[in-house]
C-alpha cells in the first residue's frame, strides 16, 4: 500500500499505524521510539500450515534444520516453524542493520516487512544476510506498483478486467515465491503495467489466433504449416465456447422434466408388455429410448464436463492439496510452489454426485472431492463456495 509519511516519523511508527489501521494485532519487542523488534502479529484467517518450496526443505535437510509444522498458535512470529524464523525488513532493498525505530524513511521508499523461516530465505541489496540460498532479487519496483495500484480509487473496477486480474494475481504470486529469480518477477511486473495500460485488451490466447493469421500474409501453397497451426488454435477456442454454451444452456434447461419423459417412455413399454403386447421392436425401442433418457438427465453434465476437461488440459491438473482460505484457493501440485487463486476467477461451479468441478477463469478445471477434507464438513465447504460465486456474481 501507499502510506502517507510526516518527516521525522520512523519506520515503527508508520507499521504501528499501518497496522493499527488494518486492525491487525501484534506484539514488540523494545517500544515505538526505541529498540522495537516486531514479535509477532496475529494471524487468524490464515493457515496453520505453511507450503514450504523445496528449495527450503533442501536446505533445512541440509543444514539439519527442525521444521515444526504446523505451527502451534493464529500469531506468525519468531520461532514459529523452525528456531530461526521472525519478522525482519527491507528499506530500499537493504537490511538495515539497525531496528525499525532506528530509521526514517523518505518520500518515495519502498518498506517490505517480511517473514523469514529460515536463515537465508531472505536476500537483501546490502548483502545483509550471509549463505542466503534464494536467489538474489530486488523486488521493490514490482512493490512499488502493487502499492500504487492497490491505492487507485478505480482499482476494484480495473479488475473486472480478465487481462489486468490475472496479471495482479501473477504479480502477487511472483514477489511471494522466494525461488522466482529477477527475471521472473521483472517479467510480472511488465505484465501488469502492461494491463494496467490496456485494461481489457484482447485476450492473450485469441491475441495468438490473430497473430498467427496475420503472419501468413498473401497465402501461397507453401503457407499450408501455418494455416494448420492456426487453424488448430482456432478450432481448441471455438471448441471450448461450444462446450461451454452447452453446459449453460444444460443448466437452463429442466433435466427433470427429461428424466420424466424418460420414465414415461418406460412405464409405456411395460404396459405394452403386460398388457398381452407381444415383445416387438417397438416395444425394445420404448426400453432404449426411455434409458437414454434417464441416462442423459443424470450423466450428460458429467461428459459434458469431461469434454471441457479434455479439451483444456487434457485432463484434471493433478493437485495434491487444496486449502480453502477466506480470500483466495491455495493449490499445490507435487513439489511445485503453491498457487494462490482468488476466488473472482472461479468462474462456475459444477456438482456431480460428490465431486464438485471448478472453472477457473473459464479455461482450468479442477476437480475436488469434498469426501477427503482434512478439516470442516462437505456442506459448510459447499455452501462456502456457494457464497464465493455468488459474490462474484454481484460484481
Amino acid at each position: 500500500v501507499l502510506v502517507e509519511i510526516t518527516e521525522g516519523e520512523s519506520t515503527a511508527q508508520i507499521l504501528d499505524r499501518v497496522l493499527g489501521e488494518k486492525g491487525l494485532r501484534y506484539d514488540n519487542d523494545g517500544s515505538v521510539e526505541s529498540g522495537f523488534y516486531l514479535s509477532w502479529i496475529l494471524d487468524e484467517a490464515g493457515s496453520l500450515t505453511a507450503d514450504f518450496p523445496e528449495i527450503s526443505l533442501q536446505n533445512a535437510q541440509e543444514t539439519g534444520l527442525t521444521i515444526t509444522n504446523p505451527r502451534r498458535r493464529a500469531t506468525l512470529g519468531e520461532f514459529d516453524y523452525t528456531q530461526q524464523s521472525g519478522w525482519m525488513y527491507t528499506l530500499n532493498n537493504d537490511m538495515p542493520d539497525v531496528g525499525m525505530s532506528d530509521t526514517e524513511p523518505k518520500d518515495g521508499d519502498v518498506i517490505r516487512i517480511r517473514f523469514t523461516a529460515m536463515m537465508g530465505d531472505l536476500c537483501s541489496g546490502n548483502g545483509y544476510v550471509e549463505n542466503s540460498f534464494v536467489p538474489d532479487v530486488n523486488g521493490d519496483s514490482i512493490t512499488r506498483l502493487l502499492a500504487q495500484f492497490n491505492s487507485m480509487e478505480n482499482r476494484d473496477e480495473l479488475l473486472q478486467n480478465r487481462n489486468v486480474q490475472t496479471a495482479y494475481d501473477n504479480a502477487i504470486a511472483a514477489i511471494s515465491n522466494i525461488a522466482n529469480d529477477q527475471a521472473a518477477v521483472d517479467a510480472a511486473e511488465t505484465a501488469l503495467q502492461e494491463a494496467l495500460n490496456n485494461p481489457g485488451a484482447i485476450p492473450i490466447a485469441s491475441q495468438e489466433v490473430i497473430n498467427m493469421i496475420s503472419a501468413i500474409g498473401q497465402v501461397t501453397l507453401e503457407d499450408q504449416e501455418a494455416i494448420d497451426t492456426a487453424r488448430t488454435a482456432y478450432d481448441a477456442g471455438a471448441y471450448r465456447a461450444l462446450v461451454q454454451m452447452m453446459l449453460r444452456k444444460l443448466r437452463r434447461w429442466p433435466r427433470l422434466a427429461v428424466m420424466t419423459l424418460g420414465f414415461g417412455t418406460l412405464a409405456l413399454a411395460g404396459y405394452r408388455l403386460f398388457s398381452g403386447s407381444s415383445f416387438d421392436l417397438l416395444c425394445i425401442l420404448f426400453l432404449l429410448f426411455g434409458n437414454a433418457l434417464i441416462l442423459f438427465s443424470v450423466f450428460a453434465e458429467y461428459f459434458l464436463v469431461q469434454m471441457l476437461l479434455a479439451e483444456t488440459g487434457k485432463s484434471a491438473p493433478l493437485v495434491n492439496c487444496y486449502r480453502f482460505r477466506d480470500d483466495c484457493l491455495e493449490i499445490r501440485s507435487g513439489n511445485a510452489a503453491p498457487e494462490s487463486i482468488p476466488y473472482s476467477r472461479i468462474t462456475r461451479i459444477l456438482e456431480y454426485g460428490h465431486y464438485l468441478f471448478l472453472f477457473v477463469d473459464g479455461r482450468t478445471s479442477y476437480i475436488l472431492d469434498p469426501r477427503s477434507l482434512v478439516r470442516g464438513s462437505e456442506a459448510a465447504l459447499r455452501t462456502f463456495l456457494n457464497e464465493k460465486l455468488q459474490e462474484n456474481l454481484r460484481r
